[in-house]
């Protein structure tokens, strides 16, 4: 595994042969902790409709209690003895054949890639750098997938010349090819996500979207990108409410939130449990008890008789 903090300036492998497993450690569930409920607005998290049921604190330990299981690792690190020719970021792929490619960074964008080769005894801390032909387009901060054929997918970039299309470098060629773009032409691919199918080809969910939700698919056997399946929620809860009741021989309502309002104490078990932060002015809805073992309910629905999806996170307050 090579460094892809700027290789050119530090360029270390990290040798896993030495690495020493430790105890396992695991956190587990105490019925006095804290629970944390949050309904949001953004729907790009995910969603849950009407309501979620849950058993305290049984349940509870599996739905909000995430197992710290964490190993420790220790390693060595040696230098590179060549280093690249250029600085690399963000870019390194290994290749099916064992070669790392590297893409070059630079203001503005360039086109170049380095390849790593190891030598002869599989050892990359000696390996050698290359120089690639360069990519038709100039790039950087681009998505890229490895093919099951060994030949490299990159598409778009949010800097440079190639925002709107892709290319393919083959190894066994040594050259680059544009891809046959079939969605239009206007779609920018900007900090595109991708993924390879189980049918080899691939997704791309591009971080602009020219409508939202909108994805696309590369096909390796033709070498085009057509568009893909529509995602996302559109139809998301404007502003959602949320309600905590205990069952029993009847339902006691626990707690609600409408607007989360920008509490001090929510504030504070957001940063407790790493959650992104809420404008306080937010619609988000957000509530904090000390739950004691039982079936509880937690519903939520829109204000004012509002449809749409929302989304219900709930976390283990330490």
């Amino acid at each position: 595994m090579i460094s892809s903090k700027n290789i050119h300036e530090l360029s270390q492998v990290f040798d896993p042969v030495k690495f020493t497993p430790r105890a396992e450690q695991r956190t587990r569930w105490h019925p006095d902790r804290s629970a944390l409920f949050v309904a949001t607005v953004r729907p790009w998290r995910g969603s849950y409709r009407w309501a979620l049921s849950l058993l305290a604190p049984a349940v509870l330990l599996l739905a909000l209690a995430h197992p710290a299981a964490s190993r420790a690792q220790g390693g060595t690190w040696s230098p590179v003895k060549n280093l690249a020719p250029g600085s690399i970021w963000y870019s390194m792929i290994l290749l099916p054949d064992g070669t790392i490619m590297g893409e070059r960074i630079a203001t503005p964008a360039v086109n170049i890639w380095n390849r790593l080769t190891p030598d002869r005894t599989g050892s990359y801390a000696n390996g050698t750098w290359t120089t690639l032909p360069p990519m038709n387009e100039t790039r950087n901060t681009n998505g890229h997938q490895v093919l099951r054929d060994g030949r490299l997918l990159v598409v778009g970039g949010e800097y440079g010349t190639g925002a709107n299309n892709a290319e393919v470098y083959d190894p066994s060629t040594n050259t680059w090819t544009l891809v046959i773009n079939k969605s239009g032409g206007t779609q920018r691919y900007l900090d595109a996500n991708t993924a390879v199918l189980p049918d080899g080809k691939v997704l791309i969910g591009p971080a602009v979207p020219a409508v939202r939700g909108l994805t696309f698919i590369y096909d390796p056997a033709t070498n085009t990108i057509n568009p893909g399946p529509t995602t996302g929620v559109r139809d998301f809860l404007r502003d959602p409410q949320l309600q905590l009741f205990r069952q029993g021989e009847v339902a006691a309502l626990v707690g609600s939130n409408d607007d989360w309002g920008g509490d001090r104490a929510l504030s504070d078990a957001f940063a407790s449990v790493g959650l992104y932060p809420l404008q306080p002015d937010s619609k988000d809805a957000a509530m904090l008890f000390n739950l004691e073992p039982g079936v509880y309910t937690l519903s939520l629905f829109g204000v004012n008789g509002a449809t749409g999806t929302g989304m219900i996170e709930l976390y283990a307050v330490p």
